[in-house]
């Protein structure tokens, strides 16, 4: 099939452009919801849209710098009437808070890039505007020329200067007013800011909105037929792209409001969906190496070669096991996005020192990773006797599956470097490992894997998410298939991933109540949004897209209406209180791997892109949901992009791929066809068209000629598997509550 005539697809491919003001969520005070923006470098300010109530996040309200809040909030009083924000209409942007009172006055609240300043926008006619701050810690100090003085007590030393926008003798009329919040070291530094910032304000916002243009609109960029699903994708972009900062050198915050530092372990997951699927490839090498310069190289230490677990600026911790493991897999992701082996010869010291104090200090003669009860991602301890509520020692199973990931990516940088020796010692001790897991953690009659072996070897029966990372490890895919059902129907709820099947005597439906402490519920019942991810990813490789799908509107659904505006949050009940219909938002309102696992799985498994530019090779593997029509995207790779196509046209399915600046073979996997490789250069388009059981490929040349083209017929042993996959699937279902009389937690 020749398609050089369609007049329509010998169009180039081109992505509608997205702009801020299109992206704008309107929040009523009945929602009242929390809203956050950050200076990207240590300052972040929090707040929600109509008053700051939230019981858990209502205290960490207002302007935070390098983990010290300053001020909690802040009044502005026109011609001294208090303007009330309960009267507001609201509206949010990713660069801006807008308030539109009743009067016609307009605030708008904003911060600047890599400046400590807070701006308050007001319009409001001929009023007479002041603007106070409030909190317990700040106190006004008096005045200096322009400026009104505040000390806060968080940080007696900085200087907190109040400041108009436009001086008083140059205000005109409809001009816009209002306030800069200065934070300086001191006077003389806060005056100066503020000739700065008149000066540079303008430039100052626009540099801003066209960084976070370039990131929705260049290095990656996507439009559907679903228009909540376009802005969903591009506010948590945004969103998370807050959160990667350089307050401790460059890193991402775990999450707002209360772990604004680096934590290794969640650094390292946010990393693909936060850096890599979003292009911003140095960002992803720079925090990379920042980890490794704060590596223990002391081989006298029991931590050598360890990552930290959480880099803060007064102290560095490295009591986790899972960071390590993850900082050299995410390594091996950033080259294969990036096509950047340089890193790889200049951190291959770091590598080698983090499998080989593994093998000295911590695994054991079957070829386990051994750690503590509280050295997984499940690291709750009662206070303050510090015993763990979900003990996962000594064996955890996504341990040895990032183990076993560390060791494969490891084989290959020794591969790289000619490091013999360590590749022949590290092969040994993968195929050790992997021999041991099917024979210790495959529970077949059960359709499950053991959570963790203890330390009598006997096997965990906990049944927890964990099991969905070790399943590479596992080579039989009737039994992940079966294994994800069962996983699916006792852990995903429609609004997330329990932390523990609700059948088990330790389950904890709620994570907020009187009946017991949040952290005896924190992993033992309560949903972590992060574990969607690999949740839907393994329900996309079990052949159900849409059933996966789902749960990704319903994540999208609460960026838009629910929570922090445009974000995930950490955490959620797992059962909705009586009378509600979707569980309670908990933990930190904006979570780093919340959202990055959201991206990362929509890029790279519903869209279906996974690079590996080692071997210039990139697997398309799209698995579009069939109530999308139309969706186009752009992705960075390398130092080149892909430009994708897709159309649903009820009979059959059509796709455009192209790529600028890049030259290699594309994988096409499209069951039940079989796996395909196509050789693709810059000025090749591939057109393929899935219809009447019959997958044809053209490589259309830049005159609109087909150069090649193949066509296929299903392959009988991925029909085979397709049919096994569906037989197992069929009627799968997402979790529901047991009635809470069951649940000895609240008796």
């Amino acid at each position: 099939m020749n398609h050089s005539n369609d007049q329509t697809e010998s169009q180039p491919i081109a992505i509608t452009k997205v702009s801020l003001e299109q992206l704008a969520i309107d929040v009523s005070a009945a929602e009242n919801r929390p809203v956050s923006f950050t200076n990207k470098r240590s300052g972040y300010y929090h707040t929600q849209t109509h008053a700051n109530n939230h019981p858990e996040h209502a205290w960490f309200s207002g302007y935070n710098l390098a983990q010290k809040r300053l001020f909690s909030d802040y009044q502005i009083r026109l011609d001294s009437e208090l303007l009330n924000r309960q009267q507001a209409s609201v509206s949010v942007y990713p660069d801006k808070l807008v308030r539109r009172y009743p009067d016609n006055t307009i605030e708008t609240l904003m911060l600047f890039d890599n400046q400590d300043i807070v701006r308050i926008g007001l319009s409001s006619g001929p009023s007479k505007a002041t603007l106070t701050l409030t909190g317990e810690q700040i106190h006004k100090q008096g005045s200096d020329g322009e400026l009104s003085l505040y000390q806060s007590s968080e940080d007696p030393e900085k200087v907190i200067a109040v400041a108009p926008i436009i001086r008083t003798k140059d205000i005109g009329n409809n001009q816009e007013q209002g306030f800069y919040v200065l934070i300086a070291d001191d006077l003389s530094e806060a005056n100066a800011l503020l000739s700065k910032v008149r000066e540079h304000d303008a430039t100052w916002q626009q540099q801003r909105q066209q960084r976070m243009l370039k990131l929705i609109n260049s290095l990656t960029s996507f439009d559907s037929s679903d228009g909540n699903l376009t802005k969903a994708i591009a506010w948590q972009i945004l969103n998370l792209d807050s959160l990667m900062t350089n307050q401790h050198g460059k890193g991402i915050y775990a999450g707002l409001p209360w772990f604004n530092e680096y934590w290794g372990r969640d650094s390292f997951i946010s990393l693909p969906g936060a850096t890599l699927v979003t292009g911003q490839f140095e960002f992803a090498r720079d925090m990379i190496t920042a980890f490794a310069k704060f590596q223990d190289r002391d081989p006298d230490s029991k931590f050598f070669g360890r990552v930290p677990n959480r880099v803060r600026i007064e102290d560095i911790d490295y009591h986790t096991t899972d960071g390590t493991p993850r900082f050299v897999i995410e390594m091996l992701h950033y080259v294969q996005y990036s096509g950047d082996a340089s890193l790889i010869e200049q951190l291959y010291p770091n590598v080698k020192d983090s499998i080989n104090g593994s093998l000295k200090n911590w695994v054991d003669n079957q070829g386990y990773l051994l750690h503590a009860d509280n050295e997984t991602w499940m690291d709750a301890r009662r206070e303050p006797d510090k015993v763990p509520y979900s003990p996962r020692g000594s064996r955890a199973n996504d341990i040895q599956a990032l183990w076993f990931k560390q060791l494969q990516a490891g084989i290959y940088f020794a591969s790289v470097v000619g490091d013999q020796a360590s590749l022949a010692s590290w092969q040994q001790a993968l195929a050790k490992l992997q021999a041991n897991f099917r024979k210790d953690f495959v529970l077949t009659e059960q359709d499950m894997l053991a959570d963790h072996l203890n330390t009598d070897n006997s096997a965990d029966m906990q049944l927890r998410p964990n099991q969905l990372y070790a399943f590479d490890m596992v080579r039989d895919n009737e039994f992940t298939t079966r294994a994800t059902r069962k996983a699916w129907q006792q852990l995903v709820y429609p609004w997330g991933v329990a932390s523990l099947d609700n059948r088990d005597p330790n389950f904890h439906p709620y994570h907020l109540t009187d009946a017991y402490h949040k952290d005896s519920a924190y992993h033992n019942g309560t949903v972590w949004l992060w574990n969607n991810g690999i949740a839907m990813q393994r329900m996309i490789e079990a052949g159900d897209t849409e059933l996966a799908y789902q749960l990704f509107e319903n994540m999208n659904a609460q960026a838009l209406t629910r929570g922090v505006v445009g974000g995930l949050a950490e955490n959620a009940d797992a059962y909705p209180v009586p009378g509600q219909t979707h569980a309670k938002i908990t933990g930190t309102y904006l979570q780093a791997w919340s959202n990055a696992e959201q991206l990362r799985v929509w890029y790279q498994y519903f869209l279906g892109i996974r690079p590996d530019l080692i071997k210039q090779e990139i697997t398309f593997a799209p698995r579009i949901p069939k109530t999308l029509s139309d969706v186009k995207f752009q992705i960075k790779l390398g130092q080149g992009q892909l430009q994708a196509v897709y159309k649903n046209q009820g009979l059959g399915s059509t796709y455009r791929v192209a790529t600028e600046n890049f030259a290699g073979v594309m994988v096409l996997d499209i069951p039940p066809y079989s796996l395909t490789r196509i050789n693709i250069e810059p000025g090749i388009e591939l057109r393929i068209t899935d219809i009447n059981s019959q997958l044809i490929i053209d490589s259309v040349a830049s005159n609109k000629e087909t150069a090649e083209q193949v066509v296929l017929t299903p392959e009988q042993q991925r029909l085979t598997q397709q049919q096994m996959q569906q037989r197992i699937m069929s009627d799968t279902v997402f979790a529901s509550p047991l009635p809470l009389t069951q649940h000895q937690t609240v008796k």
